[in-house]
């Protein structure tokens, strides 16, 4: 919306900047017909000079305006950043490509004129079609963005409730604690902190044996096991990919050095705990154990 705002007040002020320079050349008298409008133009030396000034001028705000927003919709689209940080991003993509820039504007421009001959009607195929070709352009110019999204993690649904437990369901703390207890948040990030992922790492502890969780607790509940077991299920995607650019871009290094962890990834202990103290007691007594000896 305040792109779009910003853009209006450029084209307003272009609005005024015409006709500026056409009173400058004709004066304060409009002209009387389009014929005579033309005739001026095309005709007198006045109107020679409002073409040549009229197109220059023109051709620079369309600069303006073209360099400001030709990156910056679809980047505000597609991450959350700030109207002035896309608008900058926008002009240094410009000034970095200025050919296939200035190349892309005639084709936009050419488009527009080519879209509205036909009453307008063609507009609702160019429209589109430029839409969906800005969009893979910004692709193509602007890095991707490797920082971590948010997973996306279905709500659980609310529990039945009943007639007798209705004293107790008007307290806001009752149940939380049995729905908070079923999630174990853990998360991994690369070596280079390009990547940083955050997940449920509760469906791991369900399916391990005692001596593997046990082992992660006394490694300070980090292990890359993790990841490796959780990537390919549904809703992992995020973690797949991590896995993927650890394969793709860090290998080559952990090769060379194998003391070198490409990544890590580092269990909530609190949450492992409470989660294994409701649905697994057994382990949790003998971390505990293990953890009365160690002391």
């Amino acid at each position: 919306m305040t792109l779009g705002f910003l853009l209006m007040v450029i084209f307003s002020i272009w609005l005024a900047v015409a006709h500026a320079i056409y009173v400058a050349n004709f004066g304060y008298q409009e002209p009387t017909s389009l014929t005579t409008f033309a005739l001026q133009v095309l005709t007198t030396p006045e109107g020679h000079n409002l073409i040549i000034v009229g197109n220059a001028v023109g051709f620079l705000f369309a600069v303006l305006a073209f360099s400001l927003s030709v990156v910056s919709f679809p980047l505000l689209l597609d991450r959350h950043i700030g109207v002035t940080a896309a608008a900058l991003t926008s002009v240094r993509a410009v000034l970095r490509n200025p050919m296939t820039m200035a190349l892309w504007g005639l084709i936009v421009a050419g488009g527009l004129v080519i879209g509205s001959l036909p009453f307008l009607l063609g507009l609702a195929i160019v429209m589109p079609v430029l839409g969906h070709a800005t969009w893979h352009l910004y692709r193509k110019v602007v890095e991707p963005d490797l920082s971590p999204r948010p997973e996306y993690r279905p709500r659980p649904p609310k529990p039945r409730r009943y007639a007798a437990d209705f004293p107790a369901a008007l307290f806001a703390w009752a149940g939380v604690g049995a729905v908070e207890s079923a999630t174990i948040h853990a998360q991994c990030h690369t070596a280079d902190e390009k990547m940083s992922v955050t997940f449920d790492a509760a469906p791991w502890f369900s399916e391990a044996d005692a001596e593997s969780i046990i082992h992660l607790a006394r490694q300070g509940w980090s292990t890359p096991s993790i990841a490796g077991a959780l990537q390919h299920r549904p809703g992992y995607g995020r973690l797949h990919e991590l896995m993927q650019y650890v394969t793709e871009r860090l290998q080559k290094e952990s090769l060379e050095d194998p003391a070198w962890s490409s990544f890590e990834c580092i269990v909530s202990a609190p949450d492992a705990l409470a989660w294994l103290a409701a649905h697994r007691p057994d382990v949790a007594a003998k971390i505990r154990e293990a953890a009365s000896a160690t002391g």
